[in-house]
């Protein structure tokens, strides 16, 4: 069997995991459809091209199948493209002469890089699916009910009189257009992160190790379009959607780019744990941290880039 019937044979099996845990939000499973956009990015990882398309390929059909047309679509604007582009991007290189560096050597597309042009895809996918569902009341109340069921599932004590199910879903038909943007990001980067680790103790993976603590920033290209973005917020109807949509993808890359810096400063010191488990443990209970975050990821849009050797393991198809 050639290494390519392997990697196309690796892309379906990857789409199908995709495809069942795509449904797992219908049965109030949250957490395994949050995990949804692993099989894509191992595919794509750490067999090439090729794998990443025979999977994105496998969970849309299989997805259309299942769902129908809408779903499909969904689907493939939501999970579909953005993981097969940060993977894809993952695996972009180029020779380090190019840019001014060593001969011999190639220069890794910097994961800044990778997360403002998820963040895009991402804000791009939830623009689509807005188009498509609306975030109009009956989507909210939709979505209010999902919530509740997972819970309940969870705590069966946990009730809601009707006006405050109706008060729920008035705020969340109001948080939906930026606030879902800005949890994907944040699902989809931890993905990544562990696709990534995956592929390399499997020993798939081309690019070098990112110290993701100094890594993990925003490009100077994401602060005019997070500018133009929240600008666009204070308008009304799709325009205002739209401009949620990319402000609040965009958020969440800063913020992750905030936390990262702490990680970076922290590094070495006594008082380390202290110091994270503090502020992770704010962020879970006060939002407002979330913002201090993500205004001092404005304040560092390094680019740095992963540099390794020309030679290396032969590519992948």
């Amino acid at each position: 069997m050639n290494r390519q019937t392997i990697a196309i044979g690796a892309g379906i099996l990857a789409g199908l995991a995709t495809a069942a845990l795509s449904a797992a939000m219908s049965g109030g499973m949250a957490f395994l459809f949050m995990l949804s956009p692993l099989p894509l990015m191992l595919a794509a990882l750490g067999f090439g091209a090729i794998s990443g398309l025979a999977a994105a390929l496998t969970t849309v059909v299989v997805v259309g199948a299942m769902a129908g047309l809408i779903g499909a679509a969904v689907v493939a604007a939501i999970i579909v493209v953005p993981s097969v582009l940060a993977a894809q991007l993952a695996n972009l290189a180029r020779p380090a002469e190019e840019v001014g560096g060593p001969a011999g050597k190639l220069v890794w597309f910097p994961l800044a890089d990778i997360l403002f042009y998820t963040g895009l895809a991402i804000a791009a996918g939830f623009i689509v699916t807005g188009i498509i569902h609306g975030y109009g009341d009956a989507f909210g109340t939709e979505l209010t009910a999902r919530l509740m069921e997972a819970m309940q599932q969870a705590d069966p004590q946990m009730q809601l009189t009707s006006d405050q199910m109706s008060e729920l879903a008035a705020m969340m038909t109001a948080l939906l257009p930026a606030q879902l943007p800005f949890v994907w990001m944040c699902v989809l980067v931890a993905n990544l992160y562990t696709a990534l680790a995956l592929a390399n103790r499997a020993g798939q993976l081309k690019r070098p190790h990112d110290a993701w603590p100094m890594a993990l920033r925003m490009p100077r290209a994401a602060l005019p379009v997070f500018a133009v973005a929240m600008l666009l917020t204070l308008a009304s109807g799709g325009l205002g959607h739209i401009g949620s949509a990319v402000s609040g993808a965009m958020a969440a890359g800063f913020m992750m780019a905030g936390f990262a810096m702490l990680h970076e400063r922290s590094m070495g010191k006594p008082w380390r744990p202290a110091a994270l488990g503090a502020a992770y443990l704010a962020a879970l209970f006060f939002i407002p941290v979330l913002l201090i975050f993500a205004m001092a990821g404005l304040t560092d849009t390094r680019r740095p880039a992963g540099i390794s050797d020309a030679g290396g393991p032969p590519p992948l198809p």
